[in-house]
């Protein structure tokens, strides 16, 4: 049976589910973990910077996973405040018994309890973007080289690429990270520290709160201008 579909609606379709996907791209290529505190008690806090997009980001659809001894799956599940994150600041998450990191917090929940040995995942629009650890591997009780170990101290990231898939291969700390010592909490919550990325577009959109950046929201109406315009032999029997 012929298509019951306009001619410019199939073109439309296409082009909004593209606006779309780039637009959940880009949102999700803007968000990682600039710090890491795995200090004493329950000074436990994960820092997420905008680091990458050259526009403000929506939180709504981040979240931050624990993946507990070893788990496969996510053995708790944080979302993120709503809350819109301009280019290049950060945004901490803490656990609220931490007498050192609840203070510098922007969201605080007794949710956040990991160890060393705990894999932290970041997830955006349900794509895994960062993650400090492998998922599904235990080390025993840290990842740890050259120095640098997810236990007993706080990182702050020094290199990340966007090409590399997170939370999948053997995970060695000091390749992207550095330590500044235990039970230190003086940089969370300042982004001046920085760090190399490669392989990142920039993302040219504002994911908003449903999702849907300014890419999409521009092939959305460029769809209704072709579903409803007239074809173009009707426009020129028109003119003659």
């Amino acid at each position: 049976m012929p298509s019951m579909l306009h001619a410019p609606l199939r073109l439309f379709v296409p082009a909004l589910a593209l606006g779309l996907l780039w637009s959940s791209i880009a949102h999700a290529q803007s968000l990682v973990f600039s710090e890491y505190v795995e200090g004493s008690g329950n000074n436990k806090a994960v820092e997420i910077q905008n680091a990458i997009s050259a526009t403000a980001v929506d939180l709504t659809d981040a979240q931050v996973e624990i993946y507990g001894n070893g788990s496969p799956t996510p053995t708790t599940a944080i979302s993120l405040s709503p809350a819109m994150l301009q280019p290049g600041e950060v945004f901490v998450l803490a656990n609220p018994n931490g007498t050192g990191v609840a203070p510098l917090a922007d969201q605080t929940t007794t949710d956040l309890n990991f160890n060393g040995d705990d894999a932290v995942v970041l997830r955006v629009s349900g794509q895994i973007v960062d993650a400090i650890g492998q998922i599904g591997f235990d080390p025993g009780s840290e990842w740890s080289g050259n120095g640098v170990s997810t236990r007993d101290q706080t990182l702050v990231r020094s290199f990340y690429d966007c090409a590399k898939p997170h939370g999948v291969p053997a995970f060695d700390p000091s390749t992207e990270w550095d330590s500044v010592g235990f039970d230190d909490f003086l940089g969370l919550g300042d982004p001046g520290f920085g760090f190399a990325t490669a392989n990142c577009a920039v993302a040219p959109s504002v994911p908003t709160a449903g999702g849907l950046g300014r890419t999409a929201l521009t092939l959305a109406l460029l769809g209704v201008l072709l579903v409803f315009a007239p074809p173009i032999g009707e426009r020129v029997a028109r003119i003659s």
